[in-house]
Order: C-alpha cells, then structure tokens, then sequence
C-alpha cells in the first residue's frame, strides 16, 4: 500500500494478510534540487504525471492572470509523461 487509506480500502473489500506502507518514491538522481527560491516568493507546484488527463495545460493557460495579479509568483511543474515537451513549449522560457 502506499497509503494507510489504502490499506483501509483494500479491507473494507475483504483483503486480508499483512501490510506495510510504503510512500511513492523520487528518483533524487533525476530531480533533483534546481536551486532556493526566497521564502518570500509564492510558489505553485503540481506534481503527476504529465498528460492532458492531469491538466496541466489548463493550469498553464491560466497562470497569465495569476501572474498578472502576484507578479512575484513562480509555477513549478514537476513529473514526466507523454506531455512534457507540448507543456515545456507552452511555458516558454
């Protein structure tokens, strides 16, 4: 299970035996620390998988009025998919 919640599903259904949790993993080789941000800046981060399902796209269409009204503001996506260079293109620089 990666989540006690899912341990409680999986009984509920009538799974029975034992269990241990163990959360998703990151690969720290991969994704690793870009650098610190001040603490003071908002920061936006959407961590999954990046595909239309998720909806990242939306996010990205809409961070220009957010980003209008918190001009500080950063938007982080984090995650890998069938997406990625359609959204690396739409967020430009």
């Amino acid at each position: 299970c990666v989540s006690e919640a899912e341990w409680v599903t999986g009984r509920r259904a009538g799974i029975s035996g034992s269990y241990q949790v163990i959360p998703n993993g990151v690969d720290t080789d991969r994704f690793a620390p870009a650098g610190q941000d001040p603490t003071h800046v908002p920061l936006v981060v959407c961590v999954g998988r990046l595909c239309r399902q998720k909806g990242q796209d939306v996010l990205l269409r809409a961070w220009p009025a957010v980003a209008a009204q918190v001009p500080d503001a950063r938007l982080v996506l984090v995650g890998d998919g069938p997406d990625d260079a359609r959204l690396r293109e739409r967020a430009g620089p």
